[in-house]
């Protein structure tokens, strides 16, 4: 029986940067469904690294799925499956390159800016003297004020969406002060919250929507404290047409961004039904009944299915380097 290590890092509530971490019941499924069809390993990522590195190098799986977040800065989630190609271990979802990528919303948006995806108007802003340079700039407001590098919407409240110059000074001071890095202005897009599951070897899944009963956004507070209040369902009263722009643009940037293994992409639905690209989540949830799970279930693809077919097409695709440094499967 082959050797699944679960690499994982823990959501106890101790803090708001765990929001990003996964909860013991997102865990314990994993555990549940690995064990299923292979040996499970759970490894837990704390931040005594040579401990969990040594268990991983001792246990030597077959490989690695990988859920990690990571604890601090903008290349956090691509620490984990750079560590595992230098340890020469296979893993499942993203390879560093595309989590360093996706992690960077202004990057992104950069990189898909030519190629036909509809994208809101964006800046991406290191301090106050950088706002000052748009200031003659047509700025598309109303505006919403979201971190560069950081995810689960940590840093965005009900302040977030801002209509004019005092309101956005504000804002950007504000978030500045206690998160000290990046941030992205983004033009807000009224309309409907759509998400789309891309898993290799599968292809596109979904949609799925979310549905913010007493909110503009799906902010922090939602995401952190008040989770229970938010609805993810398969949305009604959506045109083929707009489904087959959801399954084209999908695809067409998973290919574009070369993702390895899964990713999730976010979109917002405008009244006019044009579809404007928000993000790409590279390393994903897999809650139970989180957005990712439930668009594969769309389709007929229940949590076992989508944990077993990971594992077992990066079993198949990714590649180790041999002592001799030759590429072999």
């Amino acid at each position: 029986m082959k050797k699944v290590a679960l690499a994982y890092n823990l959501n106890r509530g101790q803090s708001e940067h765990e929001v990003e971490f996964d909860s013991q019941i997102t865990i314990d499924q994993l555990t549940k469904s690995i064990d299923k069809k292979y040996q499970c390993i759970p490894v837990e990522c704390t931040e005594n690294m040579p401990e969990w590195i040594r268990k991983l190098i001792k246990e030597n799986p077959d490989i690695i799925f990988n859920v990690a977040e990571g604890f601090r800065g903008a290349a956090r989630e691509a620490f984990y499956p750079a560590l595992f190609e230098q340890l020469n271990l296979k893993y499942t979802g993203p390879g560093p390159t595309e989590l360093l990528v996706t992690h960077n919303k202004g990057l992104t948006k950069k990189l898909l800016e030519r190629h036909e995806v509809l994208l809101p108007w964006s800046s991406v802003l290191k301090s106050g003297n950088e706002l000052k340079s748009l200031e003659h700039e047509n700025i598309p407001f109303p505006l919403i004020v979201k971190l560069n590098t950081e995810g689960s919407s940590l840093g965005m409240d009900e302040n977030c969406i801002v209509s004019d110059w005092e309101a956005l000074n504000s804002q950007l001071q504000k978030v500045w002060s206690k998160f000290k890095t990046n941030v992205i202005i983004e033009q807000y897009i009224p309309g409907r919250d759509l998400s789309m599951t891309y898993v290799e070897g599968i292809g596109s899944l979904g949609p799925v929507e979310y549905i913010c009963p007493n909110s503009e956004i799906y902010d922090f507070r939602l995401k952190g404290v008040d989770n229970n209040t938010i609805d993810v369902i398969s949305p009604i009263n959506i045109s083929q047409d707009v489904r087959n722009v959801l399954f084209e643009t999908t695809e067409k940037i998973a290919k574009l961004l070369d993702v390895n293994g899964y990713c999730r992409i976010d979109y917002r639905l405008d009244p006019q039904n044009k579809l404007h690209f928000l993000e790409v989540n590279g390393q994903v949830s897999f809650h139970p009944i989180g957005a990712f799970v439930l668009a594969g279930k769309e389709h007929g693809y229940e949590f076992d299915d989508i944990v077993h077919h990971i594992i077992d097409f990066a079993i198949k695709t990714r590649r180790r380097i041999s002592r001799t440094g030759i590429i072999s499967l």
